[in-house]
């Protein structure tokens, strides 16, 4: 929480302090494209802001463990609603539970095989 009303103080701050500075950066058609799909995806209100947040978002170190347990949370979501499309899967084809896979692949370390094989 407190960290929170940290960063709403700062951005508050930042956003009073005139911005003279500038950094100039060269992309790519494909790179100009894929920031401004992400900033039309996210919502920016321009490129120029948008980048500018990112790049200040990837400096504070705050924030990085919160984006990655973000992604960690998404992906957990998305597992979470596969299996219950194949529980549902299985249920139309008349099995009653995950049949595991008859052979493990070469690359599977243990944690892998143990997720396969539940």
């Amino acid at each position: 929480m407190i960290s929170y009303l940290i960063g709403l103080l700062s951005m508050t701050f930042m956003a009073a302090a005139p911005r003279n500075r500038m950094v100039v950066l060269r992309l790519s058609q494909d790179e100009y494209q894929t920031l401004r799909t992400a900033c039309e995806r996210d919502g920016g209100r321009n490129l120029s802001e948008f980048a500018r947040s990112k790049v200040l978002d990837y400096l504070d170190e705050d924030s990085r463990p919160n984006d990655l347990h973000m992604r960690f949370a998404a992906i957990e979501q998305e597992v979470a609603g596969l299996k219950i499309v194949v529980t549902s899967l299985n249920r139309s084809l008349g099995r009653t539970s995950i049949e595991p896979l008859a052979e493990t692949p070469k690359c599977a370390d243990d944690r892998s095989r143990a997720f396969l094989n539940r």
